[in-house]
């Protein structure tokens, strides 16, 4: 390398961390050394990488280096109130968290339903310069169920997928009219699961709990029933199809079906499903508040057995 070479020289070797690069089947102790952004070598032997006096060395013992993490389902909120997350606040923790990527929820004020709101998102998250903010679009308009939107203009906008996250498609007619649309421009329809009619919008799950506190009850098959109906219809129309945090026994159950019959379907699992239960409504803690609710221990164990087995993707 020249003195000229060495004088710009921005190399950062990463020294005795733990590598994980799924792509390429790594799991070992070693170093790592980035240069101009890039990585540029890798190596699980001690001292495998020679350097030169410029670079720079951190030492990462008990940490974890990997390719940058992709949170699929965030809410970032803006444009709309600032109270809850903003493209700033939601990409320092993004960052801070190891995720390079996001793809944020079409739930803001007003929807992102139009070429011009997935663009003004996008020019914001360039603007903040944390990490990358990927759009997923809503499927239709304003997010209230009743007209498709224009899926192949936000597809050459930035879109990445459709929902109107927060809400289910109700209507049968509407929701084939959106699988078609989205089909046609080979995207996917990341549905949030929900017969509001049938859930009755509680706050706590349908049984004893919600029974002996007095409290309004989310029964399951409003989440379970629209996941069944839209099924159906991914078998007629071939739409890719990803369910949002999926949270009942039975919703697991149809899906692991729909698998086994081949069709386009993954879905994903939150956290405090897998771990909490619905009796943690007790404590009239709002944290314990979520939509869809925390469900029964029998729930949370069907949803870990999925997690274990291969049904549930993210």
């Amino acid at each position: 390398m020249s003195t000229d070479e060495r004088r710009h020289d921005d190399s950062l070797l990463i020294k005795g961390g733990r590598l994980i690069d799924p792509a390429g089947g790594l799991d070992a102790t070693g170093d790592l050394l980035l240069r101009n952004g890039c990585v540029a070598d890798i190596s699980t032997t001690p001292g495998g990488i020679s350097v030169n006096a410029d670079t720079r060395i951190v030492h990462v013992p008990g940490c974890i280096v990997c390719p940058g993490l992709i949170d699929i389902h965030v809410h970032l909120r803006e444009p709309g109130p600032n109270h809850d997350e903003t493209i700033r606040t939601g990409g320092e923790a993004a960052i801070n968290g190891g995720f390079t990527t996001v793809c944020c929820m079409p739930n803001t004020t007003p929807a992102l339903d139009n070429v011009a709101a997935i663009v003004n998102v996008e020019r914001r998250a360039q603007e903040v310069g944390l990490c990358r903010v990927r759009v997923v679009a809503a499927a239709t308009v304003a997010r209230q169920g009743q007209k498709p939107v224009d899926f192949a203009a936000m597809v050459r906008a930035g879109a990445v997928a459709f929902s109107d996250d927060g809400d289910g498609i109700e209507d049968d007619a509407v929701c084939s009219a959106v699988m078609a649309g989205i089909k046609n421009v080979d995207s996917v329809l990341f549905p949030h699961c929900e017969f509001k009619a049938l859930s009755h919008s509680g706050a706590v799950h349908l049984g004893p709990v919600s029974r002996q506190l007095g409290l309004v009850g989310y029964d399951p098959h409003g989440e379970e029933a629209m996941i069944e109906r839209d099924l159906a219809l991914v078998a007629k129309l071939g739409v890719r199809y990803h369910v949002a945090h999926v949270s009942t026994a039975k919703g697991i159950a149809l899906i692991a079906d729909a698998k086994r019959r081949k069709l386009p379907v993954t879905t994903e699992v939150c956290p405090h499903h897998l771990l909490l239960t619905d009796a943690l409504a007790e404590t009239y803690d709002p944290i314990y508040k979520v939509n869809p609710p925390l469900r029964t221990a029998a729930d949370a164990e069907a949803l870990r057995a999925g997690l274990a087995d291969g049904t549930i993707d993210i």
